[in-house]
């Protein structure tokens, strides 16, 4: 093919030149220019074409040879990309080879999963409904909100609860199913959950921070709390109510925050992942690869199940595009804004969210307690309830 396009505009060239040799032209200008030799005419205008092709041809084998260039980088390129999604498919397997084999089944790509969203949890004690709030003009949250059975409880002002970044409900029912049947608690699904709903392509700048903090607030004022209700958050939660009560775009009466992040730190391998653009059929075995990198360094099972689960369940482009939009955001270094009496959980044996960054936090938080426990995955049972409860009473 190369070779053809090389050779046609000498081919064409020729052609005219033949085509003119027998032309009454060629005989009318030598006439007029008292010229008796035809053939000189001709061997003049076939030596300027050939120099005219000669150019061409030149310019043609330049383009060839810059587009062979091109094609041999994005070959390199796919080779790649093919490479690390074979080594992806390797630990994929290795994954769903050994203990995880059961989990894999039951929430990756299964009808489970797909149920898994329908439906407001069923817990003892109380009542629940499920509401979609419009936070935007192009996207709705789900909500949960239960309320005790107890008359006399259902009137306490409410716990409004922000779990993490793609976060289920699953890991969360312990403590849900005991802490429902003493006080309203409204539980709000982030927008990176697969739970929101999207009336449009989804992009990099809908993660935002200001994003979250502003649904927070789009919901408490749907629902009209006021300032009458206390806040309770995990993780992304927890950093999305700390920006807000900065910003004073949020307000209540008091605030716990269960392990708060002063930046979103992803290890190097796993940035690479995050920020490549790999074909969307890809990022069901990065989320796997994903599962492994946290099994590797999470310690508590309870912890390393809660988080296996949380990412089996993700509406995979969603993870994607708020892990590119957070790997950028850090927690403002003035925190002085927050008046509201604060805690902040955290344990030893967290290895997610280092101890380090979550003292940062305190020293900057006015009016701020820290609440130790032995585990994180103790923060999700009903026992936490003793703390909270003591905390509560505190302020």
């Amino acid at each position: 093919m190369i070779s053809m396009i090389i050779q046609a505009p000498t081919v064409v060239m020729k052609s005219i030149i033949t085509i003119t040799e027998g032309d009454s032209w060629v005989e009318y200008i030598s006439e007029a220019h008292g010229i008796e030799d035809h053939g000189s005419i001709v061997e003049e205008v076939e030596e300027e074409c050939e120099s005219q092709v000669e150019g061409v041809v030149a310019q043609v084998e330049e383009v060839v040879a810059q587009v062979e260039e091109a094609v041999a980088q994005v070959a390199g390129v796919v080779a790649q990309v093919a490479e690390v999604v074979a080594q992806v498919a390797e630990v994929v397997a290795q994954v769903v080879a050994e203990e995880d084999r059961d989990d894999f089944l039951i929430f990756y790509g299964s009808e489970k999963l797909e149920k898994h969203w329908e439906g407001v949890p069923k817990l003892p004690y109380c009542k629940g409904n499920e509401q979609w709030i419009k936070v935007s003009e192009d996207v709705s949250l789900r909500v949960f909100i239960w309320k005790p059975n107890n008359d006399s409880l259902r009137n306490l002002s409410p716990i409004v609860m922000v779990p993490g970044w793609g976060s289920v409900f699953e890991g969360w029912r312990p403590l849900l199913s005991e802490w429902t049947g003493k006080r309203p608690i409204i539980y709000i699904e982030t927008r990176e959950k697969s739970s929101a709903i999207f009336e449009k392509e989804m992009k990099l700048g809908d993660f935002h921070m200001d994003k979250f903090t502003n649904d927070i607030a789009e919901i408490i004022k749907f629902l009209d709390l006021g300032d009458d209700f206390d806040f309770f958050s995990s993780s992304l939660g927890s950093t999305i109510l700390i920006d807000g009560l900065q910003s004073t775009k949020l307000q209540g009466r008091s605030s716990i925050f269960l392990a708060p992040n002063q930046k979103f730190k992803f290890p190097l391998w796993a940035k690479i992942l995050i920020k490549m653009p790999f074909p969307k059929f890809t990022l069901k075995w990065l989320i796997n690869t994903a599962i492994w990198g946290v099994e590797r360094k999470v310690k508590e099972e309870g912890q390393r199940i809660r988080y296996r689960r949380t990412l089996l369940s993700q509406n995979f482009e969603r993870i994607r595009l708020s892990a590119r939009s957070l790997i950028k955001y850090s927690l403002p270094i003035e925190l002085s804004e927050i008046k509201i009496p604060c805690a902040i959980i955290t344990a030893e044996s967290d290895k997610l969210h280092g101890l380090e960054d979550i003292k940062s936090i305190m020293q900057r938080i006015p009016n701020v307690k820290m609440i130790q426990v032995p585990s994180n995955q103790y923060a999700h049972e009903p026992d936490v309830l003793t703390e909270i409860e003591e905390f509560y009473e505190s302020i």
